[in-house]
């Protein structure tokens, strides 16, 4: 009896005293962020450029808009809070997708700005981070949309379809600080800029820059970030394509590519540290501008050997850049050592970048043709 009396009652105090949210806040009483730019003045203070979502704009019939506001203080908090100023609903970071950051910025270290989406609360640990190739970020964010009129959301989709290209890597605040004490493993951010494509100024990313610690140090081309991705075991999909390929009587080739893995294992050897890389690469035949039959079994098999040697030389390629011009381990070659071989990793990890510049990497491809599309034979010409 007493049990039927007391469970009625709790269940009526909870509804009184649980119900609703404790840090509920009117939608009108906040400028939601879509994203922002960070730069830094001639001054040296730090302009942190926003843009708004314009819910007077939007309704019924019309499109969600947006503004761009700019404010500066001596840190990027100070420069936020002085955005009060001159807007009346402060602004909210909840909902904040992209962050660019100034090259001029990155030279010096983006560890403050890591600080400030770390420890506010507002801003999410899955925001994504670009590096802008242009003079400043904010050139980024004032460049015209081709999709949507959210600037900030039509990078996070760019973004998000990389991996139909394979062009750029995808990061968000989370991984970059994660890698950044990682020891044997150097960060990256995916790199924008501002083009042009039938008569608009538009932006589209445009490779890889490369970090030493929480400083940029230099990029590496579109090209050059989809065989860095191979390497990183991060390619979802994409095209790769041929010129002048001997066997097709020197006419271009094209292959999408549906799935691959790669496996990287250090070994040692006599006192010597090498890297044997592998990848599986599963392709299918896209495009090709030649009478030749390259689905029969002759065909396929010098297709086969011919895009093993083109994969492997061109990740030799950006390895041995990468060795060359930055001497710093973006492909993480360190971090497998360090949890493979971590008695060892104890006697190099403190040389590592200079044990990285001088490395023996060793590739091997591995390349299946899964189809040819929807022809089976290739089109031909006259009789």
């Amino acid at each position: 009896m007493r049990r039927k009396v007391f469970i009625p009652m709790l269940l009526m105090i909870n509804m009184t005293i649980l119900t609703g949210c404790w840090s509920y806040r009117e939608i009108d009483r906040l400028s939601i962020v879509a994203g922002a730019a960070v730069d830094k003045g001639e001054d040296g203070k730090c302009i942190f450029t926003f843009e708004i979502i314009d819910l007077q704009e939007g309704g019924r019939d019309t499109n969600i808009k947006s503004r761009l506001l700019e404010s500066e203080g001596y840190t990027i908090f100070d420069a936020v809070r002085n955005s009060l100023k001159f807007t009346a609903p402060r602004p909210y970071f909840g909902h904040m997708e992209v962050v660019i950051i100034s090259q001029e910025i990155a030279r010096d270290g983006v560890i403050e700005i890591l600080d400030f989406l770390n420890r506010d609360a507002e801003p999410r640990l899955t925001v994504d981070l670009l590096l802008s190739k242009e003079q400043t970020a904010k050139e980024i964010l004032k460049a015209q949309s081709t999709t949507t009129d959210i600037r900030s959301f039509e990078i996070y989709e760019m973004l998000d379809v990389q991996k139909h290209l394979s062009k750029s890597p995808k990061v968000e605040v989370y991984q970059f600080i994660n890698e950044l004490p990682c020891e044997g493993s150097s960060p990256f951010l995916p790199a924008i800029r501002i083009t042009e494509t039938a008569g608009i100024k538009t932006t589209e990313l445009s490779g890889t820059a490369v970090f030493k610690e929480d400083k940029l140090i230099g990029f590496l081309d579109e090209e050059e970030t989809k065989y860095f991705l191979f390497t990183k075991d991060n390619i979802k999909g994409g095209l790769l394509a041929l010129e002048n390929l001997p066997s097709a009587n020197n006419v271009n080739i094209s292959f999408e590519i549906f799935h691959n893995k790669t496996e990287i294992k250090p070994v040692y050897s006599n006192g010597e540290l090498s890297i044997n890389i592998e990848t599986k690469t599963q392709i299918t035949l896209a495009e090709q501008g030649t009478e030749l039959n390259f689905t029969n079994e002759r065909g396929r098999l010098t297709l086969k050997k011919e895009m093993e040697e083109f994969l492997k030389a061109n990740i030799q390629k950006v390895i041995q850049r990468v060795q060359k011009d930055f001497a710093v381990d973006i492909f993480g070659f360190g971090s497998i050592v360090n949890a493979e071989m971590p008695t060892l990793w104890k006697e190099i990890g403190r040389d590592w970048n200079d044990i990285f510049a001088d490395l023996d990497v060793n590739v091997n491809t591995i390349i299946e043709i899964r189809g040819s599309g929807l022809l089976s034979d290739p089109i031909k010409v006259g009789m």
